[in-house]
C-alpha cells in the first residue's frame, strides 16, 4: 500500500494497522486536499462545460491556470478550446497554423548558431509551449510569430 499524498510505500505498524499516510506532513496535506474538495461547487451533469487548453499562467509553471468561465471562449484552427482569458494563446495557435508551425527564435536575425529557440517546430511543440506558459511569454512569442508572418507577406 502507498501513501495517499506522496505515493511512498507504507510500512505496517505494530498491531497490524497500516496508516494511509507515511508522515504527519502527508496526513495534513491529505486533510487540506479533502477540505478543498469539499468547498468546490458541484457542476450539474447537464451543463456544457469545456476545459481550457491552458494549464499554467505564471512564469516557470508557478501558477495553475484558472479558466474564465463567465465569458464564452473559442476554438483555434485545430480544435483546441481556449477560455475567454486565453485569447492570446488561441491567436498564437492560429498564427502558428498560418506559418506551418516553424521554430520561433528570440533573435531571428542572428546568424545560425547564435539563435535561441523559443518554440520548437511542429504542432505538438507549439501546443505544449503555449498551454504551459503565461500571458507575458505567449505575448512575446505572438509578437515574434506575427513579425515572421509579415516577413512572409501574410496579413
Amino acid at each position: 500500500m502507498d501513501c495517499k499524498a506522496c505515493g511512498a510505500p507504507l510500512t505496517q505498524k505494530a498491531r497490524g494497522h497500516t496508516s494511509e499516510y507515511c508522515s504527519d506532513r502527508c496526513r495534513k496535506a491529505g486533510q487540506r486536499s479533502r477540505e478543498r474538495a469539499a468547498q468546490l461547487p458541484l457542476i450539474a451533469p447537464e451543463s456544457d462545460v469545456t476545459k481550457c487548453t491552458t494549464t499554467w499562467d505564471g512564469t516557470g509553471w508557478t501558477v495553475r491556470h484558472e479558466p474564465n468561465t463567465s465569458d464564452p471562449g473559442d476554438y483555434d484552427v485545430i480544435g483546441n478550446y481556449w477560455c475567454a482569458a486565453c485569447g492570446l494563446h488561441r491567436a498564437l495557435m492560429n498564427v502558428g497554423a498560418l506559418l506551418d508551425w516553424p521554430e520561433i527564435f528570440y533573435f531571428p536575425d542572428n546568424r545560425e548558431g547564435l539563435q535561441l529557440t523559443m518554440v520548437r517546430a511542429g504542432v505538438e511543440n507549439w501546443k505544449a509551449y503555449i498551454r504551459g506558459r503565461g500571458r507575458d511569454a505567449v505575448s512575446t512569442v505572438l509578437d515574434h510569430a506575427q513579425y515572421e508572418l509579415r516577413k512572409r507577406g501574410g496579413r
